[in-house]
């Protein structure tokens, strides 16, 4: 490019370097033109719309706050260690901040500072999405309860999804759910105190309510579900997960689910349903595009073949355990998967390759198949790819901990779907070169898995491995060493997120070597690593240590 050319591109408007910038799939890749000129830096800070935060990067955040104006998403992924005068802290800084925010979680804290909080809900109006997100033990949640009911009356969207010490209140839930109308879903899992009560008043109250998810809330009972499905039987989403051990759903309850005739989304993972249900769903009618059945029992081929049948409209489909599913079974079901795109046949240990040659072949808009724990294998046939179709939309594959799974196949599997941008291979047994092969096959491999491989530390010292769109690479209670990971560093540049755990052989030298050369490196796990020292490993605050 001539001095001119450039010269010409620099004095392009604001507004097209943009929508250039718009194409861009992950905001790390907008670091590079950044550093080009103050011009682009400009641009890329205000394209910047959502931010994760962890505690080590409190001494930062105001201005990160000033460097990225148009921040409409923040996580607060913090650790158990965070107190609670710390988060408050944090709550200050964004209350003080000049952001419109729209959504807000929190993530792994013990109890929420009531004046931060106070102080967020007075001076940030543009709120939507509030969520305490994976917090094992909350110490004060019907205070949580009552603060996010006088501070955030516009929230549409709340998730409390924590174990909470002590008896959540039907006084807070009643006060949440009268104070918030607009709210549309809520997500209470893990909540084991939360009751019948609490979902009717949830259900009652809020008219615009549509996406209702309780997932080991060992209080709420059917009759409890029937009730609040009868005072919200618009609701498009209704995940259900039960707890051990598993109980039967009734024909009390099948009656209402019937009656829910605008619901896309059902999850009823773990529980003991029926034929008799999936029938009933079946002659309804209801419009599902998700289905996830994970760990179900009680139901077989027939139920499931005559509700699928019907709802050709499924998109998401998960029978995880589904131990009655032969190849046989796939290939009929298949016909009516004709909007699929992703589905989970994990731990249904009757079905082999011939399941996955099936689905690329008949499902057009299959992305995605997880298949752990089933029974891949080499067959001992020899197949040509003119004996298979190439399913050019598939972007991922999980084969991870099957036993017999060899090189021949998943070769084949590459041959078939050379757009893989995922790839999970754990407990895999075959030989580094197969693994070298598919990553030739499939070059945009971002996302890849060896976990508990054998023989791994292998494939980086070939001279020919190379994976240049390399982002996420999980090599956890493998046999890597401190010369593998200085390959890793020469030769995946674009890593953001390194999962070390349990890798014995590892030392602090080979970790720094990663981090070093590793430039967008932002999460790497070192879990039970004895030979690294994690404090001198922190050389920048974008890197954060998890475990």
């Amino acid at each position: 490019m001539s001095h001119q050319e450039r010269n010409n591109l620099s004095h392009l408007p604001d507004e097209c370097w943009e929508q250039v910038f718009k194409f861009f799939d992950h905001c790390c890749y907008l670091e590079h033109p950044s550093l080009l000129s103050k011009q682009l830096l400009s641009i890329t800070n205000n394209l910047q719309s959502s931010l994760t935060v962890s505690a080590q990067t409190r001494p930062y955040l105001s201005r990160l706050f000033t460097r990225f104006p148009n921040l409409r998403n923040l996580n607060l992924d913090l650790t158990r260690y965070t107190t609670a005068d710390e988060l408050d802290v944090f709550l200050h800084l964004i209350s003080d901040s000049s952001l419109s925010l729209q959504s807000l979680n929190i993530s792994h804290v013990t109890s929420i500072p009531v004046n931060g909080f106070r102080d967020l809900g007075k001076k940030i109006k543009t709120l939507k999405s509030l969520g305490c997100i994976d917090i094992s033990s909350l110490q004060n949640v019907n205070d949580v309860l009552i603060l996010i009911a006088g501070s955030f009356p516009f929230i549409e969207e709340l998730h409390i999804n924590c174990v909470a010490e002590g008896l959540i209140s039907e006084f807070s839930i009643e006060t949440l759910s009268l104070a918030l109308p607009k709210l549309r879903k809520i997500n209470f899992s893990g909540n084991c105190f939360f009751k019948n009560a609490s979902l009717f008043h949830l259900c009652k109250n809020c008219e615009f309510l549509e996406q209702v998810m309780f997932h080991r809330c060992n209080l709420v009972t059917q009759p409890g579900i029937i009730s609040a499905i009868k005072e919200r039987p618009n609701l498009t989403l209704l995940s259900v997960v039960n707890n051990e051990p598993q109980q039967r759903i009734g024909s009390d309850l099948i009656a209402s689910l019937v009656n829910l005739k605008s619901l896309t989304c059902l999850d009823l993972s773990s529980w003991i349903i029926s034929d008799e249900l999936l029938f009933s769903i079946a002659n309804a009618c209801i419009p599902l595009t998700k289905l996830v059945l994970v760990r179900c029992l009680g139901y077989s081929y027939a139920g499931l073949s005559l509700l699928l049948s019907k709802c050709q409209l499924v998109q998401h489909l998960d029978l995880e355990s589904a131990e009655f599913l032969e190849d046989e079974h796939i290939s009929n079901l298949s016909a009516f998967l004709g909007n699929l795109i992703f589905i989970n046949l994990s731990s249904c240990t009757k079905l082999t390759n011939l399941s996955i040659f099936v689905l690329t072949r008949n499902c057009p808009l299959l992305s995605g198949i997880r298949m752990m724990s089933a029974s891949l294998g080499d067959d001992g046939i020899v197949y040509s790819l003119k004996d298979f179709v190439v399913n050019s939309r598939m972007k991922s594959l999980d084969l991870s901990y099957n036993s017999w799974l060899w090189d021949g196949s998943i070769k084949v599997f590459a041959s078939i779907c050379p757009n893989l941008e995922v790839l999970y291979l754990d407990s895999f047994k075959g030989t580094p070169n197969s693994i070298l092969e598919v990553l030739k096959r499939c070059p945009k491999i971002r996302d890849l898995s060896l976990a508990d491989c054998s023989r791994v530390e292998l494939l980086f010292g070939m001279m020919n491995f190379h994976c240049p769109n390399l982002e996420v690479l999980k090599l956890s209670r493998t046999n890597i060493d401190d010369e593998s990971l200085f390959m890793i560093s020469k030769r995946c540049h674009k890593l953001l997120h390194l999962d070390l755990e349990s890798c014995s052989k590892i030392t602090t030298k080979g970790v720094i070597q990663v981090v070093k050369s590793c430039k967008q490196l932002r999460k790497i796990k070192l879990t039970s690593c004895k030979g690294v020292f994690a404090c001198k490993v922190l050389s920048r605050p974008s890197l954060k240590i998890f475990g």
